[in-house]
């Protein structure tokens, strides 16, 4: 993991008791590669009123397996991509390598 915050993190795991995924009683798995159980593992996420910690605490982690927070290891990958923060050195640094491309 860079040092970059990608999410603001509460790690505290009292959450994971009160996941969907602990608390329904479902035979689901949340780590396959099957479609369907995939996408039966996420509508339950979507119900879950722990999915936003969930998924903060994969990312945190950088999980590679298995749907978190609604969300699998590719989506997840994206979604981080997407939100990294650059540090002041690295905008600096784009700045005199683009110019004013970067700003346009």
């Amino acid at each position: 993991m860079n040092d970059h915050q990608i999410l603001p993190i509460n790690m505290g795991e009292s959450w994971r008791s009160k996941g969907f995924c602990v608390t329904e009683k479902i035979n689901i798995d949340f780590f396959t590669d099957d479609k369907y159980e995939i996408s039966l593992a996420k509508s339950i996420c979507r119900r879950c009123i722990v999915a936003d910690q969930c998924l903060q605490f994969a990312v945190k982690n950088e999980e590679r397996h298995g749907i978190w927070g609604g969300f699998t290891p590719r989506e997840r990958n994206k979604l981080t991509r997407s939100m990294i923060n650059l540090t002041k050195e690295e905008a600096k640094n784009l700045v005199i390598k683009y110019g004013n491309e970067v700003l346009s």
